[in-house]
């Protein structure tokens, strides 16, 4: 029995010395940028849909689900260049299909 659990012990150690060098050996080295795709322009908004029920049955459970996203979307245009527009969707839900 010991000696099993000492075979399995050194195979997990030369299996975990496989996969470091593996992985330190395979690491790329980043590309510099081109003239042509340095000078493209990021914009400074990006859209994001929110589907949530805002009518039927069960639209106060979407009324939360804004609520929610608006206040993500407030903490992270706070902090970073790169600003969210929130875009509206109504799925309508009704409460039979809640229900299920």
């Amino acid at each position: 029995m010991l000696k099993k659990v000492g075979v399995l012990a050194v195979l997990a150690a030369l299996i975990a010395v496989v996969v470091a060098t593996t992985a330190w050996g395979s690491a790329k080295t980043p590309k510099v940028a081109s003239a042509a795709t340095a000078s493209v322009k990021c914009g400074t908004k990006v859209s994001i849909g929110v589907a949530y029920p805002a009518t039927g049955g069960v639209a106060f459970l979407g009324a939360l689900q804004y609520d929610w996203a608006k206040t993500a979307v407030k903490r992270w245009n706070g902090s970073h260049k790169l600003k969210i527009k929130l875009v509206q969707g109504d799925t309508k839900l009704t409460t039979d299909a809640a229900a299920n």
